[in-house]
């Protein structure tokens, strides 16, 4: 989320999705010890929350999306402006790639978390365009 430009949604996203994190690592850790009323316990909190995830990290998206897919001039983004977005960002893009590609076994965040990282940076870096740059 880091970048989209700064609004509630991205905070809640960011928010609901460390929560629902919590719940699940707390899940996966009774689950393993057997003791299956907490797990269940953990996962019935992390499903309260991920209607609130869903809703709050998709308005992200399309809010940070929407606005770039037209400039002011009336030329739409999926032309050449798709195109420098894209190389704007490239070097982001393949970090993502070698970053799955080559994933760290020692890394403390577990793989299924890691993964989705890499993939939402991946696909927001098609939308994210930095209007001024530094």
């Amino acid at each position: 989320m880091a970048a989209i430009q700064n609004n509630t949604n991205n905070y809640y996203c960011s928010k609901n999705n460390t929560a629902g994190r919590r719940f699940l690592v707390s899940f996966a850790y009774y689950l393993k010890n057997g003791n299956i009323t907490d797990s269940v316990s953990q996962m019935y909190q992390f499903l309260q929350i991920f209607d609130d995830i869903l809703i709050s990290c998709s308005e992200s998206i399309i809010n940070a999306s929407i606005p770039n897919l037209f400039t002011e001039s009336g030329n739409n983004f999926f032309g050449e402006q798709l195109i420098q977005n894209i190389l704007y960002n490239i070097g982001f893009q393949i970090t993502d790639i070698l970053d799955l590609v080559f994933y760290d076994t020692e890394t403390k965040e577990p793989f299924w978390y890691k993964v989705a990282y890499i993939f939402g940076d991946f696909v927001v870096r098609f939308f994210f365009r930095d209007e001024n740059p530094i």
